[in-house]
């Protein structure tokens, strides 16, 4: 079962004062920790480490990582210890959930990431990333190089300014060029969309 750790960065100058009362209120409060997790996921954790560990119940596997990443951490693990408010992503062919540590265990996060990556194994990685602009909503996928660069690949997004049942757009790129090198209608003319 593959693992994934995400923990809360507050922005730098966070005054003291607002990190000992959020610490103190997830200690006190296990849906304290699940309410910060939830509000502030896709804006404030980041991704710190990501390993493998044996197939067992949901439940026991975590208490487990709990153990590891506590007590006897992973040689190449270099954040904090597992702590209140983190969040322990597990992976497998039977579960795919986000878990928030609290101060009594662990609950189940029912929230969505809205960046998904995929090392490709030649140093880049593609990412799919959620558009929650009023206007156009949507999935972007890049492409990321190992020099830090990124290329926009194509896109999927509702194109509201367009007539109902003829707004879901699909768009790609051409290499090297900032601007959709083709931009068209999902659904072809005369064919129902899904809500019509």
């Amino acid at each position: 079962m593959k693992y994934t750790i995400f923990q809360g960065h507050l922005p730098e100058g966070t005054p003291q004062t607002v990190l000992l009362e959020q610490a103190m209120a997830m200690l006190c409060d296990e849906d304290a920790a699940v309410r910060y997790a939830q509000e502030h996921f896709n804006e404030l954790y980041v991704e710190v480490y990501t390993g493998i560990t044996e197939d067992r119940p949901i439940m026991e596997a975590l208490a487990s990582l709990h153990r590891i990443l506590n007590v006897n951490h992973p040689e190449d693990y270099h954040a904090r210890s597992l702590s209140a408010g983190d969040v322990v992503y597990l992976e497998s062919d039977l579960v795919s959930a986000f878990y928030v540590v609290t101060a009594f265990g662990f609950k189940l996060l029912p929230i969505v990431r809205n960046r998904l990556e995929k090392a490709l194994g030649d140093g880049t990685t593609l990412s799919a990333v959620l558009l929650n602009e009023a206007e156009y909503p949507g999935i972007r996928i890049s492409l990321h190089k190992p020099d830090g660069t990124e290329e926009n690949l194509c896109f999927a997004e509702l194109n509201s300014g367009k007539p109902a049942g003829m707004q879901l757009y699909i768009g790609a790129y051409a290499q090297n060029i900032n601007e959709p090198a083709y931009y068209e209608c999902y659904y072809t003319p005369g064919t129902p969309s899904p809500n019509n």
